[in-house]
């Protein structure tokens, strides 16, 4: 069979880094198939898609009053659920794993968000065409791109600079020891750069030409050469556009707020390690991932701040996404007696499921929903649950019957059939008539179903009208 009728038939596996800067997606056996930023184009007052990736970010501040270029992320969660789905979708379709079989996806998500941001995610993830979907944390996903040991005694430290998050985490025997995140990221760079260059030259920036001069002239550690890049904007005094010359340590200054807090985030982390692991994390080093290990000079200004050796990992765009895949490789993920770095920390943070169940690319799944998101009803005893052998209604003992009706079935003669037996009994010298009517005498004299037509006796009555 050809590899094309392969792609046809069988779906493939699908890890997707939903960040708020860049998408990236993974597929099974073919490597990183997609990486294009986060921005789609709308139709203003509405929901339908006009282009998404990089055709959507060159429309930033470029659109008309009928087109709406936007960021459906932000800080690592969605903020318009109608406008992911429809993002994520377009993706997938793009990557096209397979035309008959939808495709199993893993999304990596931020340590610290919550339960309600972790099932909009979920869920605009099966809407977008998804067979079932699995969540991993992005610090044990970055950690095992960056080809960091995870499984062993000694501890590994990742740092993850993405666009709206920045995750820090050390990871020992499979799991996630400390971890925390703060939402500063390539984004607050950016309005740092806006900031600073609005205050100083009356000079409006757009979105796109601070993050241009960010990757030109920026960086977080003194340059061996310092480089000088031209800018342009609107004047906020004249209104008419210009021009002015910011050179890389004016841009660092700018960026020092942004910095310094990841510095301080990284420090946080150290402090609150276990003594053994903080001796494991000297001795081995920190690895830096995320777009925002770019940044020039970023290393060298946590190495001295920290006194702790810090790399950047290699390909670190790509190694949150590569990180499930990896996984993968290094075992089978659909053995229930595998065990892979991706599948024990999935075990160890999914908040349901079975000690057994493992999913594509060593991810675990979540609990499974109906088609309208709520949880699925466990079966009753009148449900789908299937009945033993000969059981039934039974007789009034309750014989047969499931233990949840048998003690009601025991009381059915002591309330129903006493009731009834009162009401169809005959007291003692009751009689009946040629017609089967009770006789006056019995304990129902008296009580008289209709009135008797005139000139005509009742059946059963031995009185006769008087002439």
């Amino acid at each position: 069979m050809s590899g094309w009728s392969r792609g046809w038939v069988r779906g493939r596996d699908l890890a997707i880094d939903l960040g708020t800067a860049n998408t990236v997606v993974y597929e099974r056996g073919r490597g990183v198939v997609l990486d294009e930023p986060s921005v789609v184009a709308v139709a203003a007052g509405t929901s339908r898609l006009l282009a998404a990736g990089r055709r959507a970010k060159d429309m930033l501040g470029r659109t008309p009053e009928t087109v709406t270029a936007l960021r459906p992320l932000r800080d690592g969660v969605i903020s318009d659920a109608d406008v992911t789905e429809s993002m994520i979708r377009w993706f997938v379709d793009r990557v096209a794993p397979s035309r008959l079989v939808r495709p199993r996806v893993v999304v990596c998500v931020p340590s610290d968000i919550t339960s309600v941001e972790r099932r909009a995610l979920e869920d605009a993830t099966l809407r977008s065409g998804a067979r079932r979907v699995y969540v991993v944390e992005e610090t044990m996903a970055a950690a095992i791109g960056a080809g960091l040991p995870v499984e062993g005694t000694q501890a590994s430290m990742v740092v993850d600079v993405g666009g709206g998050t920045t995750d820090v985490g050390v990871i020992s025997l499979g799991g996630i020891v400390t971890s925390r995140t703060v939402r500063i990221g390539g984004d607050e760079i950016d309005e740092a750069i806006v900031a600073h260059v609005k205050a100083e030259y009356s000079l409006l920036l757009g979105e796109s030409s601070a993050e241009a001069l960010k990757i030109a002239a920026g960086s977080a550690f003194p340059l061996r050469e310092e480089v000088l890049e031209r800018v342009r904007g609107r004047d906020l005094v004249t209104g008419l556009p210009k021009t002015v010359a910011i050179s890389s340590a004016e841009v660092r200054r700018a960026i020092e707020t942004p910095v310094a807090q990841i510095v301080e985030l990284v420090r946080s982390v150290l402090d609150v390690c276990p003594p053994e692991l903080a001796g494991d994390v000297v001795e081995r080093g920190i690895a830096l991932t995320g777009g925002g290990a770019l940044l020039r000079g970023l290393d060298e200004r946590l190495t001295h701040e920290l006194g702790v050796p810090v790399r950047a990992a290699e390909d670190p765009l790509h190694a949150v996404a590569r990180g499930p895949g990896a996984a993968s490789r290094s075992s089978a993920p659909s053995s229930a007696s595998s065990s892979t770095p991706g599948g024990r920390e999935a075990r160890a943070h999914a908040p349901e499921g079975g000690p057994g169940r493992r999913g594509p690319l060593g991810a675990r799944p979540p609990p499974r929903r109906l088609g309208c998101g709520r949880p699925r009803p466990r079966p009753t005893v009148r449900g789908r649950r299937p009945r033993a052998a000969g059981a039934g209604r039974g007789p009034p003992g309750g014989r047969g019957l499931p233990p949840a009706r048998r003690d009601h079935a025991a009381e059915r003669p002591a309330g129903r059939r006493r009731a009834r037996a009162r009401r169809h009994r005959s007291g003692p010298g009751a009689a009946r008539g040629p017609g089967g009517r009770r006789d006056a005498a019995g304990p129902r004299a008296g009580r008289r179903r209709g009135r008797p037509r005139p000139g005509r006796p009742r059946a059963g009555d031995d009185r006769r009208r008087d002439p």
